[in-house]
Protein backbone atom coordinates (compact mmCIF):
# COMPACT_ATOMS: atom_id res chain seq x y z
CA UNK A 1 0.00 0.00 0.00
CA UNK A 2 1.44 3.12 -0.93
CA UNK A 3 1.51 6.50 1.57
CA UNK A 4 -1.26 8.28 0.10
CA UNK A 5 -3.41 4.98 -0.42
CA UNK A 6 -2.99 4.33 3.50
CA UNK A 7 -3.81 7.74 3.56
CA UNK A 8 -6.98 7.68 1.92
CA UNK A 9 -8.30 4.72 4.16
CA UNK A 10 -7.46 6.90 6.73
CA UNK A 11 -9.44 9.44 5.55
CA UNK A 12 -12.49 7.46 4.41
CA UNK A 13 -12.57 6.32 7.94
CA UNK A 14 -12.48 9.61 9.65
CA UNK A 15 -15.13 10.27 7.49
CA UNK A 16 -17.40 7.53 7.77
CA UNK A 17 -16.96 7.41 12.01
CA UNK A 18 -17.66 11.22 11.57
CA UNK A 19 -20.79 10.31 9.98
CA UNK A 20 -21.70 7.60 12.24
CA UNK A 21 -21.35 9.72 15.62
CA UNK A 22 -22.93 13.10 13.92
CA UNK A 23 -26.04 10.90 12.72
CA UNK A 24 -26.12 9.14 16.21
CA UNK A 25 -24.95 12.29 18.38
CA UNK A 26 -28.27 13.61 18.75
CA UNK A 27 -30.45 10.91 19.92
CA UNK A 28 -27.82 10.28 22.82
CA UNK A 29 -26.03 7.22 21.28
CA UNK A 30 -22.82 7.39 21.27
CA UNK A 31 -20.63 5.45 23.21
CA UNK A 32 -17.39 6.33 25.33
CA UNK A 33 -15.44 4.21 22.97
CA UNK A 34 -16.29 6.25 19.62
CA UNK A 35 -15.88 9.11 21.18
CA UNK A 36 -12.35 7.96 22.62
CA UNK A 37 -11.91 6.76 18.93
CA UNK A 38 -12.24 10.25 17.06
CA UNK A 39 -10.33 11.96 19.84
CA UNK A 40 -7.01 10.58 18.17
CA UNK A 41 -8.05 11.09 14.75
CA UNK A 42 -6.95 14.41 14.39
CA UNK A 43 -3.46 13.69 15.60
CA UNK A 44 -3.61 10.60 13.24
CA UNK A 45 -4.15 12.30 10.18
CA UNK A 46 -1.91 15.22 11.47
CA UNK A 47 1.16 12.62 12.10
CA UNK A 48 0.09 11.52 8.36
CA UNK A 49 -0.16 14.96 6.98
CA UNK A 50 3.46 15.64 8.21
CA UNK A 51 1.75 18.29 11.01
CA UNK A 52 2.72 17.26 14.56
CA UNK A 53 0.34 18.48 17.36
CA UNK A 54 -0.53 17.66 20.83
CA UNK A 55 -3.44 18.03 22.85
CA UNK A 56 -5.05 18.65 26.13
CA UNK A 57 -7.99 18.36 27.59
CA UNK A 58 -9.99 21.75 28.49
CA UNK A 59 -13.27 21.74 29.93
CA UNK A 60 -13.70 18.33 28.83
CA UNK A 61 -12.77 18.49 25.51
CA UNK A 62 -9.85 17.81 23.69
CA UNK A 63 -7.72 20.97 22.47
CA UNK A 64 -5.38 20.50 20.14
CA UNK A 65 -2.26 22.58 18.69
CA UNK A 66 0.49 22.37 16.93
CA UNK A 67 4.08 21.77 18.58
CA UNK A 68 6.38 24.14 17.88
Amino acid sequence: MTDNTGLAVVLRTAQWELDEVAFALPRGDVTDEQRARLATTPATLADLLGTPVRGEYVDGRLSLSEEE
